[in-house]
């Protein structure tokens, strides 16, 4: 898979597209690291792109890093919402909820009021007791393509750009 396609002369990056997905959907699925949603688009489309580039030993152009940076993302980061979305569904859980709501109060006790702690710890319990809702699913397919689009590119992008300087430089030694 590493060989370079001879019918359109395009690196091969399929197998660099399934390894940053995987990347991205772990990260995605870890406790407390799933609540910042951007570690989860940025390793993905960092992982693809070093496979590709490092692993792989292929060259890629800027716009093959974004675009991939792209792909792996978005469809690691939706693998991971399949998984949350059908634990939901299924039986009924939600995965690392009672945990991130506990990191997400720590954090808003250092700097906001009672009267919001409050406010917050409530609605983490209507939360909790709300049915599944189809129309989450659609807001997050949504948000997704933004977020992929926004940071799965531009994190594809600079690790093409950096690993493409850093081969130029080990050339001309």
């Amino acid at each position: 898979m590493s060989e370079i396609n001879t019918s359109n002369n395009q690196p091969d990056t399929e197998t660099a597209l399934y390894v940053g997905a995987a990347g991205a959907a772990v990260v995605g699925l870890l406790p407390y690291v799933n609540v910042f949603i951007i570690p989860s688009y940025t390793f993905g489309a960092i992982l693809a792109v070093w496979f590709a580039v490092a692993r792989s030993g292929q060259r890629l152009t800027t716009k093959q890093g974004a675009k991939l940076g792209f792909y792996s993302s978005l469809l690691g980061t939706t693998a991971g919402v399949v998984v949350v979305d059908a634990l939901w569904q299924i039986f009924n859980y939600q995965l690392w909820q009672e945990q991130n709501a506990q990191l997400l109060l720590a954090l808003f006790r250092t700097f906001a009021s009672a009267e919001t702690i409050d406010a917050m710890q409530t609605a983490f319990a209507q939360n909790a007791a709300k049915p599944f809702a189809w129309y989450m699913v659609i807001v997050q397919i949504i948000a997704n393509l933004i977020l992929a689009g926004t940071i799965g590119v531009l994190a594809g992008l600079l690790t093409a750009k950096v690993m493409e300087s850093k081969d130029e430089r080990t050339r001309a030694i």
